[in-house]
């Protein structure tokens, strides 16, 4: 696929269009309501190009088949999620989300073996790495 590079200028323009969210160097972000819109007059006909043409966007500059190529993959979203499928996902972890740790009294012996191992490697690595003492 063709990588376009937008310019200062054009970055303005696009940025001002309504169906835009946000546009850097090297890509442009549509808003949810454009998403929605797009999809649903897709399945009511419209060919993708003039979906794009009548939101104000120069289809010229990008690759021939880009916006076909957008619009199937956001109609599969909508198809798996519904109106839910452009809304913005959380980033990052869960709120309380904390790292499980396993207790050594659940552990096997061989994995309490294991991890004693395991610690006394990472111990003597730092060690070493602090010139404390030299590796066995």
């Amino acid at each position: 696929m063709k990588h376009i590079r937008f310019n200062h200028l054009l970055i303005t323009q696009l940025s001002a269009l309504e169906a835009v969210e946000k546009v850097t160097p090297k890509m442009i972000y549509f808003n949810q309501d454009f998403k929605l819109f797009a999809v649903k007059q897709r399945q009511k006909g419209s060919s993708s190009n003039q979906i794009f043409i009548d939101a104000g966007i120069d289809i010229s500059i990008f690759p021939k088949e880009h916006f076909q190529k957008l619009l199937k993959r956001w109609s599969q979203e909508f198809r798996k999620l519904g109106d839910e499928a452009f809304k913005p996902k959380p980033k990052g972890k869960p709120k309380g989300w904390t790292k499980k740790i396993k207790k050594t009294e659940d552990m096997t012996p061989e994995e309490i073996k294991a991890k004693i191992a395991y610690l006394e490697a990472e111990n003597n690595f730092l060690k070493k790495l602090k010139g404390l003492e030299p590796l066995d």
